[in-house]
């Protein structure tokens, strides 16, 4: 088997799908708009590691820890490839409860995979019964926008993001040119169109980390840009009159490690493995695997691969470890496996730190926190009742604790369930965390 590529701006790791679910609709009441109101932009630097900031001078970044918070890492979504991890933040769910498991859309049957781009535009994929916080908040009357974030394109039970810009095909991540029209875009729908929440994606530095390395000078000078641009974003917050009601959220979606190309493991030679076994194979992603074997060759492909080699993990779909909510969804593949951290890979569900993602707020701090409380979080900014099927705990079977209108009350609930300490967005308030892993904090 050939060495398996780095691909577009995502971590090495093929995910497992939700099937449709026939969730109920949120209909909560209508949320008045009043010019007081908190608004909210969540920010995504793919690929933006934990300790990025450690090793390039970062004055915007450092302000912005020194004005507001910042979380010392989160821990991302198994598994950590750019779409599904995303659609975690949008949705406050799993991979194995929102449906989005990979990158590429791609048909078990027919042999079909669709690639990173072409996959942004099939409802089917991302449509799953699970509300991004986009359509959620529209149905209680709130405006929202995207711009280049993952899921922007796709319509949700008929309905889409109502001000949207989608990326284009081959686009260029890094011309920062084009960063800060994004950002100076967003800033007029605010200002002009009175949206309330806003999503912005950049592509870096994930896709300058994938093409030399996330040691590289190149990653480090691609470091340096992005805190020009966020030096920029915030310097037009305060021109566009926002910088008292706008909650800006920084994060990303996972980290990055180095590949030794040396230990890439070709499958191609594990003895008594042949293709000719397997119906479908989804190893585009590193060594991270979905295999379906033909009728009758589950246990021998299985037994052949299980020990094939000392860094690579097969299981059964069934047997798969729980502690990383993935393999529970019909789109899972009877087999599927994973290899250790350096093996032609850099992106798995972990402690280990090089893939924790950097999370940052002027408003508020998510401590050694996950991605599905992020969306607790922007419930809280802007007070949309959270989608009634968003799973409080996706490990467990579905609560039905949200209710209609509770908004803010519910996500307080929630977090008094997990540990979670919060204050609300009062501009003297402070507080501290001696229970549980994360704190959400206003300062003045």
């Amino acid at each position: 088997m050939s060495a398996l590529p780095l691909l577009k701006g995502e971590m090495m790791f093929p995910s497992l799908a939700l099937l449709f679910a026939a969730l109920p609709v949120a209909k909560g009441s209508p949320v008045p708009h009043t010019s007081g109101r908190d608004k909210v932009l969540l920010v995504s630097f793919d690929g933006f590691r934990w300790d990025y900031d450690q090793d390039v001078d970062t004055p915007n970044l450092d302000a912005m820890a020194a004005e507001g918070v910042k979380a010392q890492y989160m821990t991302p979504a198994f598994i950590t490839l750019t779409s599904p991890c995303h659609f975690t933040l949008l949705t406050g769910k799993y991979m194995e409860n929102h449906g989005v498991i990979h990158n590429m859309c791609f048909n078990t049957s027919t042999g079909v995979k669709l690639p990173y781009y072409s996959t942004q535009g099939i409802d089917s994929w991302w449509d799953n019964g699970s509300l991004p916080i986009w359509i959620t908040a529209q149905r209680q009357g709130l405006k929202t926008g995207s711009i280049h974030f993952p899921g922007t394109k796709a319509k949700y039970q008929g309905e889409e993001v109502s001000m949207k810009l989608v990326e284009p095909p081959l686009f260029n991540y890094s011309n920062e040119t084009i960063w800060r029209q994004n950002i100076d875009t967003a800033m007029e729908w605010f200002t002009v169109n009175n949206l309330d929440f806003i999503t912005l994606y950049f592509g870096e530095p994930d896709s300058t980390g994938h093409k030399y390395g996330p040691e590289s000078t190149q990653r480090r000078n691609m470091v340096g840009q992005v805190d020009k641009t966020i030096g920029y974003l915030r310097q037009r917050i305060r021109e566009s009159g926002l910088e008292s009601n706008l909650n800006l959220i920084i994060t990303s979606d996972h980290g990055m490690e180095t590949v030794i190309k040396s230990n890439e493991i070709y499958l191609r030679n594990v003895e008594n493995f042949t293709f000719s076994d397997i119906q479908f194979e989804l190893l585009d992603y590193g060594p991270n695997g979905l295999l379906i074997p033909k009728e009758g060759k589950l246990e021998h492909v299985y037994s052949v691969l299980k020990n094939a080699h000392p860094k690579l993990h097969v299981y059964k779909k069934e047997e798969f470890p729980k502690r990383f909510h993935y393999a529970n969804h019909p789109r899972i593949t009877p087999l599927l496996m994973y290899g250790d951290p350096g093996y032609v890979i850099h992106g798995v569900r972990c402690t280990c730190t090089h893939f924790t993602v950097f999370l940052g707020s002027v408003s508020f701090l998510l401590s050694s926190s996950q991605p599905t409380r992020t969306y607790l979080a922007l419930c809280l900014r802007f007070d949309p009742s959270p989608h009634p099927n968003r799973r409080l705990r996706p490990e467990t079977a579905e609560l039905g604790t949200w209710r209609e209108g509770a908004g803010r009350a519910s996500c307080l609930r929630e977090a008094a369930e997990l540990g979670t300490h919060i204050c609300l967005p009062s501009r003297d308030t402070r507080c501290s965390s001696t229970r549980g892993s994360t704190a959400l904090t206003t300062r003045p």
